[in-house]
């Protein structure tokens, strides 16, 4: 009977096996990328210590452990493991993240994993398995985003080290990237990318503001400079977003009978009025339309902006209205309703 029972086991364990194989691999790949990167950062103590080190990276090292411990302790955000290491890059990337979605719809292709749930993206610590997957894509139809991450989280179940590239940001965006992580790190709902990255978008946004006030003051030109940024950031943001109303309606409007032909020119046509509409835009420093100059945006990358800043006003009009626009107050009520364990 015990013999039967095992092997029961075995078969339903090798059919899930078959079944999730191309998951497995990919998890496979994905943890050996992960591991490799932890097990060469070198620890930020050990690196402070290092005579051979200039003292401009150990600054930013050490602005770094202060962002971070300001974040847990005046933001409330968990304490973690993470940004005790530095991994240096080279000046290379490391990971690379590829979305697709529908061309004639505002429909993300999506991925199923355990822990974390449905998400929008595949990351690769390999680029060409990276490209192989998009080029996958563009050959079934789909419109492709590929492009390069500096920072990350895995939720705390590894310890997430400092990327090197990181360091090159300003104190502002530095502020920014960290409180990011650490807010992922802290609260966090399954099957709810969107909400995930919009919360986490918008407290490493009000975090960091906070964080250079307090820091530097409320009229230093760290702080300036980064709200002038920030602005442009989300001017360009909202622009997006808009546009992305507007390919949602054009697409809405196509009927059974509208030809391929018909829909690529008009959803082109449409890109390109989005596109050039960025000179209405007023930026403090910002010229983001130069980034278009050789290949339109496509449904993908709208949807970007749907996934990271899309809530951005509902957030905060939950934290002025719910929270008297105390944002520990607001950090503290979603660690309770949505528990990162």
């Amino acid at each position: 009977m015990i013999r039967k029972v095992l092997l029961a086991v075995a078969g339903l364990f090798l059919i899930f096996v078959i079944w999730n194989a191309e998951l497995i691999i990919y998890g496979i790949g994905q943890a050996y990328g992960q591991i490799k990167i932890i097990m060469q950062a070198r620890p930020v103590e050990e690196i402070l210590r290092d005579d051979s080190v200039n003292d401009e990276i150990k600054e930013k090292l050490k602005l770094v452990n202060k962002i971070k411990a300001w974040a847990i302790i005046e933001l409330g955000l968990n304490p973690t493991r993470n940004y005790t290491t530095m991994y240096d890059q080279k000046g290379k990337p490391v990971l690379w993240v590829v979305r697709a979605c529908d061309p004639f719809r505002l429909s993300n292709k999506e991925w199923h994993f355990p822990v974390i749930g449905t998400v929008s993206y595949k990351g690769f610590f390999n680029v060409k398995k990276a490209i192989k997957l998009r080029d996958q894509l563009k050959e079934e139809g789909y419109d492709t985003y590929l492009r390069e991450v500096d920072a990350w989280s895995t939720l705390g179940w590894f310890k997430d080290p400092i990327m090197s590239e990181m360091l090159r940001d300003t104190p502002g965006d530095m502020a920014n990237t960290v409180i990011h992580e650490l807010t992922h790190a802290t609260i966090f709902v399954k099957d709810s990318l969107t909400f995930n990255e919009n919360l986490a978008s918008f407290i490493g946004d009000k975090g960091a503001e906070t964080f250079l006030t307090s820091i530097y003051g409320d009229a230093s030109a760290l702080l300036q400079d980064y709200i002038d940024a920030k602005r442009d950031r989300q001017r360009y943001s909202d622009h997006f977003i808009l546009g992305a109303q507007k390919l949602d309606s054009l697409y809405a409007s196509f009927s059974d009978g509208s030809t391929e032909t018909y829909k690529i020119n008009k959803k082109m046509q449409m890109i390109r009025m989005i596109v050039d509409a960025l000179d209405t835009v007023s930026f403090n420093n910002s010229d983001f339309k130069r980034k278009f100059e050789k290949q339109l945006p496509n449904n993908a990358y709208f949807m970007s902006f749907l996934l990271y800043r899309s809530g951005q006003s509902d957030l905060n009009a939950i934290l002025n209205k719910n929270f008297g626009g105390n944002l520990v107050e607001m950090i503290s009520s979603m660690k309770r309703k949505y528990p990162q364990n």
